[in-house]
């Protein structure tokens, strides 16, 4: 008996290949990230970085301050230099702080970025 098939429909199951294990691994409408209130978006350049904290200069010229460690500690941040274009997901913390999830290039361009959310 070829098991050939069998195989490959449970690596597809374990993968997340087939309808499904997509239905629940859709990626979120636009304007909301993962799901989830509490994350946020951000949209800026690099002004600096000091350790673990990022210095975000957003397009409202505003200076965000960003606890990156999470991010740095997941693996889950591009190289960071002054005014690199960069998405910042995560949570803002009572302090004003975002805690970076995820920090992602972006292009040059922010008139055409999407609003911060």
């Amino acid at each position: 008996m070829n098991r050939a098939p069998a195989l490959l429909i449970a690596l597809a199951l374990a993968l997340g290949i087939g309808s499904a294990a997509t239905a629940s691994t859709a990626p979120a409408p636009a304007g909301t990230v993962s799901g989830s209130p509490t994350e946020h978006e951000y949209y800026g350049t690099v002004r600096n970085v000091s350790g673990t904290t990022l210095y975000l200069i957003l397009r409202t010229g505003r200076v965000l301050v960003v606890d990156a460690s999470k991010a740095f500690a997941d693996n889950r941040s591009v190289l960071l230099t002054p005014t690199r274009p960069v998405i910042v997901r995560g949570t803002l913390g009572s302090n004003a702080v975002l805690h970076a999830i995820v920090i992602l290039r972006s292009h040059s361009m922010p008139e055409y970025w999407p609003a911060d959310s």
